[in-house]
């Protein structure tokens, strides 16, 4: 299901002095990414509608960055907002198999 290659920053522990979250260095990371309108319950509970919904292989959270592509062809890595097309999650869903041996990882961009 998770053929395409994506660029994900995640989210460091500490914010930098004016609170604003740090960003880990970039990861390739599989994926599929859908360019899909779907509505999904926000972090703060009110419904909100995503531009892309993207299925990942590991675990994410609010707030990360996911950018369609390879790190090879990005513009830079230090500062992931600069690269056309870069989208923020903005929800976050994991779901098991009946079994709880694989879960279906779901970012709502």
């Amino acid at each position: 299901m998770r053929k395409q290659q994506a660029v994900w920053w995640g989210q460091t522990d500490a914010p930098d002095s004016f609170g604003v979250p740090r960003l880990n260095a970039p990861v390739q990371i599989l994926c599929r990414w859908d360019d899909e309108t779907v509505e999904f319950i926000g972090k703060d509970g009110t419904p909100q509608v995503s531009k892309a919904v993207v299925y990942v292989d590991r675990d994410m959270q609010i707030g990360d960055i996911l950018w369609l592509g390879s790190i090879a062809n990005i513009a830079t890595s230090q500062a992931p907002r600069v690269n056309a097309g870069w989208v923020e999650i903005k929800g976050w869903k994991k779901n098991p198999n009946f079994k709880a041996s694989e879960f279906l990882r779901t970012a709502y961009c």
